[in-house]
């Protein structure tokens, strides 16, 4: 990985037929997270049975998948407690 404060843990995978997904990776050694490739997933409309999208990178994903600041990664509490209502 290309920023030394990731750290590579382990490989993520279908179950059923092996095919590659990701990986898990951890950041400055506080927290893991799931780092998806988007090759592979078919993204669907339920409302639109005609739409089909397969993107091969997340840049090119017709939504924008949620984007996790990594100033909020080193404040280990940020990423659960601003998504609790209180």
């Amino acid at each position: 990985m290309g920023n030394a404060a990731w750290k590579k843990k382990n490989k993520i995978s279908c179950s059923t037929c092996d095919c590659d997904w990701g990986i898990e990776a951890e950041w400055k050694g506080k927290r893991s997270f799931p780092l998806i490739k988007p090759v592979g997933f078919k993204i669907t409309d339920p409302s639109n049975s005609d739409f089909v999208h397969l993107p091969k990178k997340w840049k090119d994903a017709c939504f924008l998948p949620q984007s996790i600041e990594l100033d909020e990664i080193d404040d280990a509490d940020a990423l659960h407690s601003k998504d609790i209502p209180e």
